[in-house]
């Protein structure tokens, strides 16, 4: 009897990069509101 195997193929999608000059008095918790939107802070992490 033939053993048959599924061959299965994952693809992670690339971030798209964006650029953001940074101004006295910004956190990154404003930049992460102002570039994902209100209420959105907690991304953060992901621009640190």
């Amino acid at each position: 009897m033939a053993q048959v195997e599924n061959n299965i193929v994952v693809a992670k999608a690339e971030a798209v990069s964006k650029f953001y000059v940074v101004q006295s008095g910004d956190t990154l918790w404003k930049i992460a509101e102002t570039q994902y939107g209100h209420g959105k802070g907690a991304k953060h992490q992901e621009i640190f």
